[in-house]
C-alpha cells in the first residue's frame, strides 16, 4: 500500500494540528488586517482605494484558505485519472466540462458489477448504471466531500467501498480547485459544480434514483443544492448529511482552535464580518427548511471538528420549520470512534442507510 495510505494516526494528527494552527493564525491575521484597513479607510477618506487594496491583498488569500483544496496528507503524487492506484478496481475516472473548467470525478460501480468498456462518457453511464428490476432499485449516490484534499482521501475511499458493497453506484466529484479539477472555488461556484454533476447523472441515466451524500463542508453544499433543486421541482429522492454544521459562521466559531480567541467577542464579530464580505455563508439552517427531499443526519458524539450539537440544532429547526416530511437524526455513540470522518466504522450503518433508502 502507498505511503499516503500508511500514515499512522499520530502522524495524521500532527499534520492536521500543524496545518490547523497555521490556518487559524493566518485567518486571524487576515481578518485583523481587513478590519484595520476598513477603519483606516473611513478616517482617511480613501475608502474605495483601500477597500480595493484589501480585497486584492487580503480577501483573495482568505478565499484560498477557507477552501483547503491544496492541503494534502500525502507525501506522494497520485494520478487521479487512474483509480487503480487507490485500489478501486471497478471504477471509471472521467471529466466533466463546465463553465470553461474541468471537474474530475469517479464512478464507482456496485461491488458485484464489472466495468464495461465504452467509447464515450454517455455510453459509459448508459451501459454501466443498470436499470431497476423487480424489487431491486437502481440507486446512485452523489458524494460531495469535505474541505481538505480531494476525492482520493483514505476515509472517503473507504466509504465509497462501503456503499459499493451495499449495491449502490457512487459518483464522487472534486469541486473546482480541488484534486484534478481546474478553477478556483467560491460558495456559489462549488454549489453550481454539484448541481451540474447531479444534472449530468439525471440526464445520462434518468432511470436511476439519485441520493446526495454530503460530508462536513459538503453538507453545506448539499443543503444549498437540494434547496435549488426543490425550488425547481426537481428535488433529489433524499439527502444524507454526515457531520453537518448549522452555518459556516458557527462552524468557524466552534472550531477546536477557536479557544485561542474566544475571550474576545470583537474577534468573533470580525470573523462574521469578513465571511460576509467574502460571501461565505453556507446557511444550511435556512436552506434545509426549504428542502422537500427526505433527510437523514448522521453525526458522531466524538467529532471534535464539528460538535454533534450542531446537528441537533439543525435537526430541531428543520423539524419545526422545514417542509420535509421525512427527517431523521442519528447520533453515533463515541465508543465507536467514528469521530469527524470515519462513519464507515459504525456497525449499524448498513441498517441506517438501507432503512433510509428502501
Amino acid at each position: 500500500m502507498s505511503t499516503a495510505l500508511n500514515l499512522t494516526n499520530r502522524q495524521n494528527f500532527y499534520i492536521k494540528l500543524k496545518l490547523t494552527k497555521t490556518l487559524v493564525n493566518y485567518k486571524l491575521g487576515t481578518i485583523l488586517r481587513l478590519f484595520l484597513k476598513e477603519k483606516m479607510a473611513k478616517k482617511s477618506g480613501k475608502s474605495q482605494k483601500l477597500r480595493n487594496y484589501a480585497k486584492k491583498t487580503v480577501e483573495k488569500p482568505q478565499i484560498s484558505n477557507v477552501y483547503l483544496a491544496r492541503i494534502k496528507s500525502s507525501f506522494k503524487n497520485f494520478n487521479l485519472s487512474n483509480p487503480l492506484e487507490f485500489n478501486l478496481n471497478n471504477t471509471h475516472a472521467f471529466v466533466l466540462n463546465h463553465d470553461d473548467i474541468q471537474l474530475g470525478a469517479w464512478h464507482i460501480l456496485p461491488h458485484d458489477k464489472q466495468l464495461k468498456p465504452s467509447s464515450n462518457l454517455q455510453e459509459h453511464f448508459e451501459i454501466n448504471i443498470e436499470k431497476s428490476f423487480e424489487s431491486k432499485k437502481s440507486i446512485t449516490i452523489l458524494y460531495l466531500h469535505g474541505n481538505t484534499n480531494d476525492r482520493s482521501t483514505y476515509h472517503r475511499i473507504q466509504l465509497y467501498k462501503y456503499l459499493s458493497n451495499l449495491g449502490y453506484n457512487v459518483v464522487a466529484v472534486d469541486y473546482r480547485g480541488y484534486g484534478d479539477s481546474t478553477g478556483e472555488p467560491t460558495e456559489i461556484d462549488v454549489v453550481r459544480d454539484a448541481l451540474f454533476t447531479y444534472d449530468f447523472i439525471k440526464r445520462t441515466a434518468p432511470w436511476t434514483t439519485i441520493y446526495i451524500w454530503g460530508h462536513s463542508l459538503g453538507t453545506g453544499i448539499t443543503s444549498s443544492a437540494a434547496r435549488t433543486l426543490t425550488e425547481k421541482n426537481r428535488a433529489p429522492e433524499g439527502i444524507i448529511l454526515e457531520a453537518p454544521f448549522f452555518n459556516i459562521v458557527e462552524e468557524v466559531e466552534l472550531h477546536p482552535f477557536a479557544w485561542l480567541f474566544s475571550y474576545n467577542k470583537i474577534l468573533f464579530y470580525m470573523i462574521e464580518n469578513s465571511l460576509s464580505k467574502l460571501n461565505l455563508q453556507f446557511r444550511s439552517d435556512i436552506h434545509l427548511q426549504k428542502v422537500s427531499s427526505k433527510i437523514m443526519i448522521l453525526h458522531a458524539e466524538d467529532d471534535i471538528i464539528i460538535p454533534f450539537h450542531q446537528s441537533e440544532k439543525l435537526y430541531d429547526i428543520v423539524k419545526n420549520k422545514g417542509v420535509s416530511s421525512n427527517l431523521t437524526f442519528h447520533r453515533i455513540p463515541s465508543h465507536h470512534k467514528c469521530n469527524h470522518q470515519n462513519i464507515y466504522l459504525y456497525p449499524d450503518l448498513t441498517n441506517l442507510i438501507s432503512d433510509f433508502i428502501n
